[in-house]
């Protein structure tokens, strides 16, 4: 099996439907899962993809999204569309932007995991 680049679809804010307003405690509470998540991932032997980390580089940017004003956003379901799979991870149920990358894993093929477990380990890392 080859390794998977996985975007791994978390909830970041505290409310449900509410973006970019979340609690920074509960914000970072939550990146701090999508990490875990991520690591685990890593450990399987595949690659994953972060989209909660992305607000590292807008910060840089001092809220200016320069060429073409892209958000956060539209980046992150770019990084989707090029990731094999989705990992599922605390939060379809109650998180607005989950469920339509969801919506967008499934509209462009991709495979959906729902649980770590889901995810098959690579028995050697494979040097290209």
């Amino acid at each position: 099996m080859k390794p998977e680049t996985i975007y791994v679809a978390t909830r970041l804010g505290s409310k449900a439907g509410v973006a970019y307003k979340a609690d920074p405690i509960d914000y970072l509470y939550n990146l701090r899962q999508s990490l875990k998540a991520a690591a685990e991932v890593w450990r399987k032997g595949h690659y994953p993809y972060i989209p909660g980390l992305d607000f590292m580089l807008y910060m840089e940017m001092d809220g200016d999204y320069g060429l073409g004003g892209r958000s956060p956003y539209a980046a992150g379901l770019e990084w989707l569309r090029r990731c094999d799979a989705v990992l599922i991870y605390n939060g379809l149920e109650d998180s607005l932007g989950v469920q339509n990358e969801v919506e967008e894993a499934k509209r462009v093929g991709l495979k959906i995991y729902g649980s770590l477990e889901e995810i098959e380990p690579i028995d050697e890392w494979i040097i290209e």
